[in-house]
């Protein structure tokens, strides 16, 4: 049941990726740089989970050690999202999100004992890069724009 709720939720922010050539079509110097970046973030969220991943499977690839860690931290949270209703012994029944809060203790741990948090922060900070450049460069279509304001509006419901 865990693994079913993370695939719809990948699946459903999937779908609602942009054509690449649309992605990558026009930047300009932002006017509303704060109107800009909330926009794109949402239009394109599933663009930059992509990218994202591209960049962190190619990172993986290259360096070993970071494979390794990558995969045991990967099993980590696989078993929280495969426990599904499963009690957790001393804690009782957890959620999705819950089981996956209760992941990033040992996932932390794993990192901070392989010694690849330096990569992982350098990852993290070429993926922040690399989205907030785009999301404040990239113009704004009509389409982004009505997008956000719908987002928005099913936010104050």
């Amino acid at each position: 049941a865990g693994t079913e709720q993370l695939g719809i939720r990948i699946n459903l922010i999937l779908r609602e990726q942009r054509p690449w050539s649309e992605f990558f079509d026009r930047f300009l110097w932002p006017e509303h740089p704060r109107e800009r970046l909330l926009t794109n973030l949402v239009y394109y969220r599933a663009n930059y989970l992509v990218l994202c991943s591209g960049v962190t499977l190619l990172a993986v690839l290259l360096l070993p050690e970071l494979l390794f860690t990558a995969a045991m931290v990967v099993m980590t949270f696989s078993g929280a999202v495969m426990l599904g209703d499963s009690p957790v012994p001393g804690l009782g029944h957890l959620q999705l999100e819950q089981r996956l809060a209760v992941a990033c203790i040992p996932a932390a741990w794993l990192l901070n004992t392989s010694g690849c948090v330096g990569t992982v922060a350098q990852l993290a900070s070429v993926c922040s890069g690399l989205v907030l450049a785009h999301a404040t460069f990239r113009t704004r279509s009509l389409s982004s724009r009505w997008r956000y304001l719908h987002e928005q509006f099913k936010g104050s419901e």
